[in-house]
């Protein structure tokens, strides 16, 4: 009978931002800020300088894109120069990471994390960059660790680039959805189709506005009105400080969708009336 090695791909490269003493007061090692004027790219901020072996596997986690009483979109993309220097060019368009609360020590929150199974080779750096739906949003702050030289390579899959949908660019926004009210779902909506064959797939969350009332979600993600095998359902919890906690966007989830496949999603609150929309978008990593 033929069992997988123990370990898995077992990776034998491994790096992130973490170095140094960690702060009490904030989350993260990367602090980025969007431009003065809403809605427009900021300035890059480098992650990694070439990169000394082959990458498979890239984890980005944000907090903090947030306060209170105000707009909270925000989007962020990973920046690649493949050259080793600081000549950017767009690599992962449009994380969605507003409305993350700001961690400090005595607090609990959830950063917003997003696995993607992807490949970047030896000698190339990375950068993140971000905007703001407003002007005047703090800034945000950003850690990230990235895996690669599987020892069982023959158990990993990666791809090389992501395509992000539902996205609204001009607005820093995702796609808005309203959830069901308490114990019934919304029904299935298609957030955007895919124009690749998809091998990994997230989903991004976050609520934008100026209000929100306390509540509590489920969200699932979709393919022909059914949910998708592999996938968790997400939690996410709201306060009325307009923060935004979520679980279980901690994974890739593993699938074979091919071009023209719609992506969807539903979802439910916690309240028996009048639940908020949250913005949705999804990333298929090809």
């Amino acid at each position: 009978m033929l069992t997988a090695p123990y370990g898995g791909p077992g990776f034998t490269f491994a790096v992130d931002t973490f170095t140094g003493a960690p702060s009490a007061a904030t989350s993260g090692t990367v602090q980025i800020s969007g431009p003065g004027t809403a809605n427009v790219d900021g300035t890059e901020v480098q992650l990694f300088s070439a990169l000394a072996r082959d990458v498979c596997y890239v984890v980005i986690a944000a907090s903090d894109a947030f306060v209170s009483g105000g707009n909270n979109g925000a989007l962020l993309d990973l920046m690649i120069d493949p050259a080793g220097g600081t000549s950017w060019s767009s690599f992962v368009d449009d994380l969605l990471i507003g409305s993350t609360p700001n961690l400090t020590a005595g607090t609990i929150g959830h950063e917003t994390v997003y696995h993607l199974p992807l490949w970047i080779p030896a000698g190339a750096s990375l950068a993140v960059r971000m905007r703001h739906r407003a002007s005047g949003t703090p800034d945000a702050r950003v850690g990230a660790w990235l895996y690669g030289e599987p020892a069982h390579p023959q158990l990993w899959w990666c791809g090389q680039r992501v395509e992000s949908l539902g996205i609204n660019a001009g607005t820093s926004q995702g796609t808005s959805h309203t959830p069901g009210t308490t114990g019934a779902y919304s029904s299935w909506a298609t957030i955007g189709t895919s124009t690749r064959r998809y091998g990994a797939l997230q989903m991004g969350i976050q609520y934008p506005a100026a209000t929100l009332a306390a509540q509590g979600y489920y969200w699932q993600m979709g393919v022909g009105g059914e949910k998708l095998p592999g996938s968790p359902t997400i939690f996410a919890a709201a306060s009325t400080t307009e923060a935004l906690g979520k679980n279980g966007l901690c994974q890739p989830i593993w699938c074979d969708l091919p071009s023209g496949t719609a992506i969807q999603t539903r979802g439910v609150s916690s309240l028996a009336s009048s639940p908020t929309a949250l913005d949705v978008a999804f990333y298929g990593v090809y």
